[in-house]
């Protein structure tokens, strides 16, 4: 089209609305211009690597890691720079991936039953008069041994992201955490899959039961109880 146009770069840049300077770049690198596949858009790629054996080095080991299923997170001696980290893992097309398990479904009359379980406890604190300071919430959770990582480095799209452990994060204590109503923190309770407690020097804020199943009994929460509320009142003004 700029011979079309007599050679006038004015002309060509005015039919196309582009910049003369942007006209004549690409008529000093016609040759290479006509050289480049059709698919690529930039003719200059950018800087080429100052280590392409180290990085070569680097994606064959994270390739062998996710080839046995380990999880790639960080390096702790990495001394590079996340700037470069972020262009190596773009040019060698990784990416972060997070290992999804399925959720558990909430019920559909959640907010409902939460409204109807609040209107109780505020109807009988009226009713009896309850310090705030008696009023308290008890959950509990298990927490495994195993912790694994959660995410890894992989391919960009890759369909399966599988991470390897090391098949006891199914090992897990019961922690029991109880709050008050007016803010205040009980003892936490731990329950061990055990016969008997445990020896050792456990932290004084933290109460120690076994039980073989782990489970939280009736008595092993009453008991807890007694003592976070035997506890509070040695340090209460009520």
């Amino acid at each position: 089209m700029y011979y079309k146009n007599d050679h006038s770069k004015n002309k060509t840049t005015a039919q196309f609305n582009i910049q003369t300077n942007q006209l004549r770049n690409w008529i000093s690198k016609k040759p290479q211009l006509l050289k480049i596949q059709p698919g690529v858009k930039r003719l200059n790629m950018g800087a080429k690597p100052k280590y392409p054996a180290l990085e070569t080095a680097l994606l064959t080991w994270v390739k062998e890691k996710r080839k046995n299923q380990n999880a790639v997170t960080q390096i702790g001696s990495f001394v590079f720079s996340n700037k470069w980290l972020d262009g190596f893992m773009r040019q060698k097309n990784l990416s972060n991936h997070h290992h999804i398990t399925i959720a558990q479904y909430l019920p559909d009359d959640l907010v409902e039953k939460q409204q109807e379980f609040l209107s109780y406890i505020i109807y009988r604190h009226i009713q009896y008069d309850y310090p705030l300071a008696y009023i308290g919430n008890m959950d509990k959770m298990p927490v495994s041994f195993d912790l694994p990582s959660n995410t890894t480095i992989d391919e960009l799209g890759a369909r399966s992201v599988s991470i390897c452990t090391t098949e006891h994060e199914k090992a897990n204590f019961t922690v029991v955490l109880t709050c008050m109503a007016d803010g205040t923190k009980l003892l936490s309770l731990i329950i061990f899959k055990l016969k008997n407690v445990p020896q050792g020097n456990f932290p004084p804020e933290i109460i120690i039961h076994a039980n073989q199943k782990g489970w939280m009994r009736c008595f092993i929460g009453l008991k807890t109880f007694e003592l976070n509320v035997k506890e509070f009142l040695i340090h209460s003004h009520y």
